[in-house]
Formats: structure tokens, C-alpha cells, sequence
């Protein structure tokens, strides 16, 4: 864990997950999928059951985007409870007659991960991502690899021969770039194994309500979507 140490419980059992989204289902709850490159669309959950999850797309989909085998990942919140999973595109159905929106039909998942949300997931970060960070303490500053990036924290590891030795419960602060995107925070040190640390971001980012918080999800887009690109890759 790098950023939290509350407990995010996976439901594994078809039955249990197919209770567990239909409860999303009755309230239509709204979701958020995100694809490999640049597609994320709002959506609405429809159905759900242990052949097929489907949900109306509020965001119109791309020319060529959403094929079956496409990887998804679906994350969604309604009042206190909230999940993210990872599937596939069965369909694509733009047939529907107007005003219906395109309902798009996904393979059921094989987990769900209940009490995470698209802020608080932690993505692995791939080298060729090329997100690079600073970390600053004492008067000091440190060159540490990102392994992992959310919205609420971050897992570094430090050069051998670099450990800065910090405490849990440290202060520090931490800059990440990517390309033209920059983001400042304050964070604090949450674990501590040699030479890597858990890192959790102190500053209130609201998502969509501070620049910085925007910038931060700039970066965490890219380094999503390159995950995403790597599961459909592998598949």
C-alpha cells in the first residue's frame, strides 16, 4: 500500500459481484470508462449480470474506439460506496433510435475492488511513461524512481546509496513532471521498506478544484493509459 492504509476489499465470487453492481443498477448510478490513449466517457450503469455488464454512454464514444477485446477500466461511486474493475468490450450497440445513447455491453468482471475510486487506485508507472520526481526535505533534495502514482499518494524508490532515511511521519514536499505538466505537493512519509517509501499527498485535492489537483491528473491519465495499453497488450 503507498498511500492509504485503509483496507480496499476485492470481491471475487460472479454471484457477489453481480449483486454488488446491480445495487448500481437500481440508482443508475454514474461511471467513468476509461480506455487505452485518450478515451474516458461518462456512463450510466443499466444492467448487470454474470454474462455481460452493460452501461448507457453519456459521452458519445470515437469513430473506432470501444472494439470488442477493447481493455476497460469502470470506476463509479454513488453515496459512501464506490469500486473500480477491469474488463473487456463485448459490443458496442449505436443502433439504439434516438434519444437513447449508445449502450455499450462489457464482459463481466473477474474482480471488483470495493472502496476504491479512479482518486485513491494506485497505477503502476512504466518507465516509458516518462514521469520523473524530486523529493525535497531538510534543506535537501532527492532524485527517486515514481512506482506507483494516485491521487492521494505515491510509492518512490531511491537510488542505492541515496536512502534519505526519513522517518515515518516526515514532511516533505515532492514535484512530478511530465512533458509540459507540473504539479508541487506536500506530502508525508507513510511507510518505509529500504530504500522505497509510501508517500500520501497532504494537500486537500479535490478533483477539478485546484490547478495543481488538474495537473496531478494530467499526469496520472498518462500514466493509466499506458498501463492500460500494457494489459491490452499482454492479453
Amino acid at each position: 500500500m503507498t498511500d492509504s492504509e485503509e483496507h480496499h476489499a476485492l470481491t471475487l465470487d460472479p454471484e457477489a459481484i453481480s449483486r454488488l453492481l446491480w445495487q448500481f443498477v437500481t440508482t443508475r448510478a454514474p461511471a467513468v470508462v476509461v480506455t487505452p490513449g485518450e478515451g474516458s466517457y461518462q456512463a450510466r450503469f443499466t444492467n448487470a449480470g454474470r454474462e455481460s455488464v452493460s452501461l448507457e454512454l453519456i459521452t458519445a464514444p470515437a469513430r473506432g474506439a470501444l472494439r470488442p477485446a477493447t481493455v476497460v477500466s469502470v470506476s463509479f461511486r454513488i453515496d459512501d460506496r464506490s469500486g473500480l474493475f477491469l474488463t473487456t468490450v463485448q459490443r458496442l450497440d449505436l443502433s439504439r433510435p434516438s434519444p437513447q445513447p449508445p449502450l455499450l455491453v462489457l464482459a463481466p468482471p473477474p474482480q471488483v475492488s470495493r472502496g476504491e475510486s479512479r482518486r485513491s487506485y494506485r497505477y503502476p508507472v512504466f518507465g516509458d511513461t516518462n514521469v520523473r520526481a524530486k523529493l525535497m526535505a531538510d534543506n535537501q533534495t532527492w532524485v527517486p524512481k515514481v512506482l506507483d502514482l494516485s491521487l492521494r499518494g505515491a510509492r518512490v524508490e531511491f537510488p542505492l546509496g541515496r536512502d534519505p532515511e526519513l522517518e515515518i511521519g516526515s514532511a516533505v514536499t515532492v514535484e512530478l513532471w511530465l512533458k509540459n505538466y507540473a504539479v508541487r505537493l506536500a506530502a508525508d512519509v507513510r511507510r518505509c521498506d529500504s530504500r522505497i517509501y509510501g508517500l500520501r499527498f497532504t494537500e486537500d485535492l479535490k478533483e477539478g478544484a485546484l490547478e495543481d489537483s488538474t495537473m496531478l491528473q494530467t499526469i496520472l491519465r498518462a500514466v493509466e493509459n499506458r498501463w492500460l495499453e500494457a494489459l491490452a497488450q499482454a492479453r
